[in-house]
């Protein structure tokens, strides 16, 4: 396959490596929101921020969380919204 061949002719591979890339904007985006505010954000605040639906974004920080790059805190079990803060 020629490098040439614009993605929709370049077969699922090329599409794969573009969400990948688009994925990789979404957590660095996120890390950089949760830098500069310095302390918990919610999910809805997160997407909100980030002009994200707020699934794309729940979605994003769960896989931060098992990857230990964000930690989450519930205070109280009536939260529906986790608060997330940068992993120290």
């Amino acid at each position: 396959m020629s490098a040439s061949k614009p993605a929709e002719l370049a077969g699922p591979e090329a599409s794969d490596r573009y969400e990948a890339h688009e994925a990789t904007e979404q957590v660095i985006a996120i890390l950089g929101e949760l830098l500069t505010h310095g302390g918990f954000l919610s999910t809805a605040e997160i997407a909100r921020r980030r002009g994200m639906h707020r699934d794309t974004a729940r979605r994003v920080l769960r896989t931060m969380e098992r990857h230990a790059w964000v930690r989450k805190e519930v205070a109280d079990e009536r939260v529906t919204d986790s608060l997330y803060q940068r992993a120290t």
